[in-house]
């Protein structure tokens, strides 16, 4: 596979993501040799006065070299959007196997400074698995995903006492690469009362398993998240034709459109969300974080107008950054956005929440924390918000099982 293959996501062997990061890391320094030349050239005519065109040249300088800047964050669809539930406010654990190396501590360690609980068991043969993820200057960016450890993880490895109290279970769409692994995950969060949401992931994956996804959707899956590529993927046609069918056996459906917006569908009601118009620097995570925006205000009991609605807003907020996750005054600025709206909360009967990352967290645990140590105060998510402008309640959103991807790169 070759850095030409633009597009998408797909998976790659260790071999290749050797090959891969070889290949970009020397591109990088072509490129620095080339932006190194132009700010030289910038700064010799700025010293002689010239200071004519050169101004917008600085800009695009600038420009480019916040594209050649390699970041390395804790990444995954699962864990994207369980660090941004844990940003709004939300208690969360994210549990995985990675490998027993410096990339796998990086992980653990990133994710509890990200306020989530990470839940993690070594692979004594495996390295952790990475995500290349190059990003074009027109903010679109082409995947390539290596497993490894958590690859390794199966349906023994989940622990049923993880499950009592959560409210939401949340599955990435890599997970349905062990099956087994996925529909136990699902039963489990059924058998005590949680809701299930999943992201379909990629639309060579709805392409490979189509029919066991759609069994997967009728037969545990209450709240979907897809976008218009995996929708055409799945059903055909339009975005409205993917939500008519999606909310026709999922109690939420959700289709997005990117900039256009998104289609939700319930059981009663059927909707089309705008979105505000913002400069995309890289579109990496949109998905992710509009899970994260759409979950928070789905567990609050929000009208699914205003789950949207939020959806948006942090879908929106991280399109502006570089790379798949958003600083904490990007966050602070979504909740603020939240607050200043008028929210009206319906009833809920769940009270509380649980993840499922496909590719870097994993589930399985040698080293296994009880409740007690995840919720040291022995509270689970019984504190009601008593002012509007409370941070949302606690809840558990662990990625649990399923295949996780414990880092990125770009």
């Amino acid at each position: 596979m070759g850095l030409n293959d633009k597009g998408g996501s797909q998976l790659i062997d260790q071999e290749d993501l050797e090959s891969m990061l070889k290949k970009v890391s020397e591109m990088r320094k072509d490129q620095d040799k080339i932006v190194a030349e132009r700010e030289e050239t910038i700064r010799r005519n700025r010293s002689r006065g010239q200071l004519t065109e050169d101004e917008d040249e600085e800009e695009e300088v600038k420009h480019e070299v916040n594209y050649l800047k390699a970041t390395l964050v804790p990444g995954g669809s699962c864990a994207n959007t369980i660090k941004g539930l844990a940003m709004l406010g939300e208690r969360c654990a994210c549990i995985g196997k990675i490998g027993k190396d410096e990339m796998g501590k990086f992980y653990k360690q990133s994710m509890q400074e990200r306020q989530v609980f990470p839940l993690m068991t070594e692979s004594v043969s495996s390295r952790t698995g990475e995500v290349v993820c190059l990003v074009t200057p027109d903010g679109q960016r082409t995947m390539r995903a290596f497993l490894g450890a958590s690859i390794e993880m199966n349906e023994n490895d989940l622990v049923p006492e993880d499950f009592k109290g959560i409210k939401l279970f949340h599955v990435e769409g890599y997970s349905i690469y062990n099956q087994s692994l996925t529909v136990r995950g699902m039963q489990l969060a059924k058998q005590h009362n949680a809701l299930v949401s999943f992201d379909l992931g990629s639309y060579e994956l709805v392409r490979r398993f189509k029919p066991f996804l759609v069994d997967l959707l009728r037969n545990y899956v209450d709240v979907v998240f897809c976008n218009e590529e995996e929708s055409k993927e799945l059903v055909g046609g339009s975005a409205e034709d993917g939500v008519e069918f999606l909310g026709s056996i999922c109690q939420v459906a959700i289709v997005m459109m990117g900039p256009r917006g998104c289609f939700v569908k319930s059981k009663n009601e059927k909707f089309r969300c705008p979105t505000t118009p913002v400069k995309a620097v890289d579109t990496t995570g949109a998905g992710d974080c509009f899970a994260s925006g759409f979950l928070y205000g789905y567990l609050q009991g929000y009208s699914l107008e205003q789950c949207a609605r939020l959806g948006a807003l942090a879908g929106g907020a991280v399109v502006q950054c570089i790379g798949a996750e958003m600083p904490n005054q990007k966050w602070k600025q979504v909740k603020n956005a939240v607050n200043s709206e008028v929210f009206v909360k319906h009833k809920s009967s769940h009270n509380m929440v649980s993840g499922s990352s496909s590719l870097p967290s994993s589930v399985m645990k040698s080293s296994y924390m009880n409740r007690d140590d995840l919720f040291p105060s022995g509270k689970t998510k019984q504190n009601q918000q008593t002012e509007e402008d409370d941070e949302a309640s606690d809840f558990i959103q662990r990625p649990s099982p399923a295949v996780g991807i414990p880092t990125k790169r770009k």
